[in-house]
């Protein structure tokens, strides 16, 4: 059983209190219960370090965790971005043979139209001549006045023929008029064609700056598809305000 002392001079004297006593400083215990009370304090302090131990495994468990899925994460990022690459490649040499393709077909379509029509050189000839060039009456409202203006008409035939969807023919024929060629001047150019203006002679004389270039410029404008099935081939009409310069032979019916 405990006992609760105060130490004197010479030793250990119990108080009557016990343990609320204020003259307490000490408690005697028995051999067995100090021994049990030191098993205790060993077996915690065991449990404590197995628990930290524990912890200290669990915690590094999870970095290492946590790599591997940073790890295999950054792999599979990898591999995907590796095929993806592989893709692009593929498509843009796939996108390559197909352009190439296309455009030897389109040398073959044009190379066949110039020889039907009889056009001089077959393989180097543009395939674009004009039909016809006239002056017309041009109509249109200025307020509240209907004006007259003469215009120029041309009819220019394409190699694209009416197989052709309209959406196919309108894109190769305005690409095929304004392509460079050799001599860095494009088809209209060779025309005598100064600029292209994307509407109609009305709406040119809204904007003055444009306008002004009526006087000094040949300018085409009001561009127009036709479909000829009588000779089987797609056709542009455009107004222009001047006349044609002299027209190229190789571009002449």
């Amino acid at each position: 059983m405990s006992e609760f002392v105060r130490k004197g001079m010479v030793g250990y004297k119990p108080v009557a209190g016990g343990q609320h006593d204020p003259e307490c400083s000490h408690v005697i215990l028995p051999l067995e219960e100090y021994e049990g009370l030191c098993q205790e304090r060993d077996r915690a302090k065991k449990e404590q370090q197995a628990a930290q131990l524990w912890a200290d495994s669990e915690v590094r468990k999870a970095i290492a965790q946590g790599k591997d899925n940073l790890k295999r994460a950054e792999n599979t990022a990898k591999t995907a971005l590796e095929e993806v690459g592989r893709q692009l490649v593929s498509a843009q040499e796939e996108a390559a043979y197909q352009q190439g393709l296309n455009e030897n077909l389109l040398r073959i379509c044009r190379e066949r139209a110039n020889s039907d029509r009889k056009l001089k050189p077959k393989k180097e000839h543009s395939g674009f001549v004009v039909v016809s060039s006239a002056e017309k009456e041009y109509r249109y409202k200025a307020g509240k006045n209907l004006k007259t203006v003469r215009l120029w008409e041309t009819v220019l035939q394409s190699p694209y023929s009416v197989d052709f969807t309209e959406e196919q023919a309108r894109r190769l024929i305005m690409e095929g008029m304004l392509q460079a060629y050799e001599d860095d001047l494009c088809l209209i150019e060779k025309l005598g064609i100064d600029e292209r203006y994307q509407g109609r002679y009305e709406d040119l004389l809204r904007h003055p700056d444009d306008a002004k270039q009526l006087v000094r410029q040949n300018i085409m404008m009001d561009e127009r598809l036709r479909a000829n099935y009588k000779v089987g081939y797609w056709e542009v009409i455009f107004s222009h305000t001047r006349a044609l310069e002299q027209v190229p032979k190789e571009m002449q019916r």
